[in-house]
């Protein structure tokens, strides 16, 4: 596998996590707009069953593709894992799992570790390099 696909594989559980949190925040939205208050004019209101039937329908479809999102992430959590195991060495694993794991940037994994921002970059490449997807 070239070094392009493992790093496609690597970026792809950000994105997920990514994803994720956009279809809570959108399940959170849509549910703080229906609690709106009432409107006390005096006047009558009818009741909007159709509000509340597509806010069930809008609710469950964010709900099914929430749930799909957390299985293809925790797939792809268990992939990364299992592959971070081949590195030869504890730093590649740790910056690795820092950068896609975490979602850290390196200058934040070069600081937490103690080494220069270029030492990360290439540990970071290194383990790229070493890092085996069973396919």
């Amino acid at each position: 596998m070239d070094r392009n696909s493992k790093k496609r594989i690597l970026e792809s559980y950000r994105e997920l996590v990514r994803q994720e949190k956009t279809y809570q925040d959108a399940l959170t939205y849509i549910r703080e707009s229906l609690v709106h208050s009432p409107i006390y004019d005096g006047m009558p209101h009818g009741g909007n069953n159709k509000d509340l039937s597509d806010y069930v329908i809008r609710v469950q479809s964010l709900l099914d593709k929430l749930e799909r999102t957390a299985e293809r992430k925790h797939e792809m959590l268990s992939r990364i894992l299992d592959a971070v195991e081949t590195l030869p060495n504890e730093r590649e694993k740790a910056v690795i799992t820092s950068k896609y794991i975490d979602g850290k940037t390196f200058e934040k994994i070069a600081v937490e570790t103690g080494r220069s921002y270029r030492q990360t970059i290439r540990i970071h490449s290194k383990a790229v390099n070493h890092i085996n997807f069973e396919e």
